[in-house]
């Protein structure tokens, strides 16, 4: 029985001394409005980013973040900034959720 106890322990222990995971929801909003520091989008953007509670509700913006990056600058810059988030959410979403803009099947209608 101290054997088990002794095992299971190890396990948690292995467990609390891992890292915490990449900087939770909160980072994942402030990449999000960073790729969006230099476009004139409208507050109402912002202001869902900023409020939005899940990597889900980030990752749906996706397509307004585009267009708001590709009319202040162009759809290849949108594309490099928004393709630089992928590895944020990474721990976040599972990996078919994960497609590149630069692949053509992102879904984003223009």
């Amino acid at each position: 029985m101290h054997a088990i106890l002794k095992w299971l322990h190890s396990g948690q222990a292995l467990l609390d001394a891992q890292p915490p995971s990449t900087g939770g929801i909160g980072e994942l909003r402030r990449l999000s409005l960073d790729a969006l520091s230099d476009c004139n989008c409208n507050g109402r953007l912002r202001q869902q980013l900023a409020h939005a509670t899940t990597a889900q509700q980030i990752w749906q913006m996706r397509c307004e973040m585009y267009q708001a990056i590709a009319l202040r600058h162009c759809e290849s810059v949108a594309v490099r900034r928004l393709d630089a988030l992928l590895p944020a959410f990474e721990s976040w979403l599972p990996a078919s959720a994960l497609v590149p803009l630069g692949s053509g099947a992102h879904g984003c209608r223009q």
